[in-house]
């Protein structure tokens, strides 16, 4: 078995007890991890589905968010879940799992080119098994 090939094995098991762990998280305590400006987040992607009553850019003047235009942003990118998985709040945390394991993989592979495989692994792991406020 090749180094390149091995690697890619961990990753996909590392990838798959990330989601495990979130997916778990997430399907079991989602009353005690919702935000009160993920209200504006789904009201969002509700309006792009069923047609706008106000002009999104509105959302931009409600001073919810830290960052500007993030909640426009993760609105928009809910849209597709809320038409596979329909208008719930699994569907907009979604969007932010898929930005987690985005987070996620980019650290691995960073750390896998740049340092070594083991350090890698122990970052992972480290992020896989944290709390899940602080990821």
């Amino acid at each position: 078995m090749t180094n390149k090939r091995k690697g890619l094995i961990i990753l996909f098991f590392l990838i798959g007890l990330f989601l495990v762990f979130r997916l778990l998280v997430l399907l079991t305590y989602s009353n005690r991890l919702y935000e009160p400006e993920e209200l504006y987040r789904g009201t969002i992607a509700r309006e792009i589905i069923h047609g706008p009553l106000i002009p999104l850019w509105e959302y931009l003047d409600f001073k919810v968010e830290y960052f500007p235009g993030g909640t426009l942003v993760v609105g928009i990118l809910a849209v597709p879940f809320f038409w596979l998985f329909g208008e719930t709040y699994f569907s907009l945390k979604l969007v932010a799992l898929l930005f987690a394991l985005g987070t996620f993989v980019l650290w691995y592979l960073f750390l896998d080119k740049f340092f070594s495989r083991r350090i890698a692994v122990v970052t992972a792991l480290i992020f896989i098994f944290c709390v899940p406020f602080y990821t």
